[in-house]
């Protein structure tokens, strides 16, 4: 049993920093965006982002399904879901 809370513990942190790093990659990408004017890596980024984009919905949902089968602890479970649901698109001030 004792293994199975750690293989979970791991697998939420894995998330979790995936999660972390896809809003950092984003933000990168917005970065370039901002100054770029190479129609051709325009179009790159843009397409980077909506696979970063759907990613972070693919572990936003499987965060749900975990919290909805209570397989999980919730508060790790609860933490992996609020970042995902946290914006990419971050715009400066």
């Amino acid at each position: 049993m004792k293994s199975n809370k750690i293989s979970a513990f791991s697998l939420i942190g894995s998330l979790s920093r995936e999660t972390s790093s896809i809003r950092y990659r984003c933000e990168r990408i917005n970065s370039s965006l901002a100054y770029s004017k190479d129609k051709s890596l325009l179009s790159r980024l843009n397409s980077e982002k909506c696979l970063l984009e759907r990613r972070r919905s693919e572990i936003l949902k499987l965060a749900l399904n975990f919290k909805s089968k209570s397989i999980f602890d919730n508060l790790s479970i609860d933490y992996l879901i609020e970042i995902s649901r946290r914006p990419i698109d971050i715009k400066p001030y």
